[in-house]
């Protein structure tokens, strides 16, 4: 069967119904905040204190949808729980599911899936590099503008509110992001608002004192790119 004959199943079958579910619990509460995450977080174990409206909608029909889902998907509860409650690394995995059901709420599922927003954004932070690599795809060599540090931090600013949900995960790229200066103040003011910070570097600018300064302002992982 080709996409577009399945795409159109689809549209016409399981999306109209699935649309009008996930469109009702996707609403942002000026007390709660957003019902998707905090429904799941209810399914998932943990105790949350709703408003009235709030708690009706997740019990009445996000927590059947969820149980429904889960059943019909053969997604294993307990697994869920590990990556999405104790993992470290959860409330990234809390953003990308409610970026995956705003998709559904939006645009039904269809193949290939498109969600709501990005999962995951490599942003070229600079231009500048302390090397000048012949097979690299940035031109390090010629001084092009760069962002200011205010204006650096007004663009994670909007990363943190993609789709009214916020981005996952962010990775530092260029350019050498340690070539910044400001790259630890910019870095450090990245992890209070996105789960997950990495970057992708050539390496050679990180001393242990680096390393114990990347660690300190929450980047969880560094890609060695001359390593691939």
């Amino acid at each position: 069967m080709n996409l577009d004959l399945e795409n159109i199943l689809l549209s016409k079958t399981v999306n109209p119904i699935l649309r009008r579910i996930v469109q009702r619990i996707d609403r942002y509460c000026p007390e709660d905040g957003s019902l998707l995450i905090n429904s799941l977080r209810i399914f998932l174990g943990e105790d949350l204190e709703l408003c009235d409206r709030c708690r009706r909608l997740c019990e009445g029909l996000a927590i059947p949808f969820y149980e429904l889902g889960s059943r019909a998907l053969h997604v294993d509860k307990d697994f869920m729980r590990k990556r999405f409650i104790e993992d470290r690394y959860g409330e990234a995995w809390f953003k990308g599911f409610a970026l995956m059901m705003r998709g559904i709420g939006k645009y039904g599922i269809r193949i290939p899936f498109t969600p709501a927003g990005p999962f995951e954004v490599v942003w070229n932070f600079t231009y500048k590099c302390n090397l000048r690599c012949k097979h690299c795809y940035e031109d390090a060599g010629r001084r092009r503008p760069e962002l200011s540090t205010e204006e650096a931090k007004k663009v994670i600013d909007v990363f943190s509110e993609i789709a009214y949900v916020g981005l996952p995960a962010l990775s530092f790229s260029g350019g050498e992001p340690l070539v910044r200066e400001d790259f630890f103040e910019v870095a450090s003011y990245a992890k209070g608002k996105i789960p997950y910070i990495s970057i992708a570097s050539n390496g050679t600018l990180i001393t242990k004192e680096v390393a114990a300064k990347l660690k300190r302002c929450g980047v969880e992982y560094v890609h060695r790119r001359s390593l691939g």
